[in-house]
């Protein structure tokens, strides 16, 4: 899904979990922003991304670094942790990643 500018729209509804399947999308290259939805009893193995990340659940719940996470809950991911994600009910969620190293977090 291509976001436009002043476009209104529902990752829930443009991203709603299907049994069995993992779909992601780019929400913004610039804002390093990509949205995901896992469909029930799937899961993402265990990566490390290069930057610190936020994670922030849209829909459902599940686990994310060995933690259960329900719509609403976010989680801060230092650069180089290792997290992999699963869901036994579906989940949608939001992943925001620092272009740089992020001082303010170490204040």
């Amino acid at each position: 899904m291509k976001t436009e500018p002043g476009h209104i729209f529902s990752l829930n509804e443009e991203y709603h979990p299907l049994d069995d399947l993992t779909i992601s999308g780019i929400l913004s290259e610039k804002l390093h922003a990509s949205v995901f939805s896992l469909g029930r009893n799937t899961d993402i193995s265990k990566e490390a991304y290069g930057k610190d990340s936020f994670l922030f659940v849209l829909y459902q719940e599940g686990r994310v670094f060995d933690k259960d996470m329900k719509a609403g809950d976010i989680i801060y991911l230092k650069k180089d942790t290792f997290a992999g994600k699963e869901t036994k009910t579906g989940m949608v969620y939001l992943e925001f990643m620092f272009e740089k190293e992020n001082t303010f977090m170490n204040e």
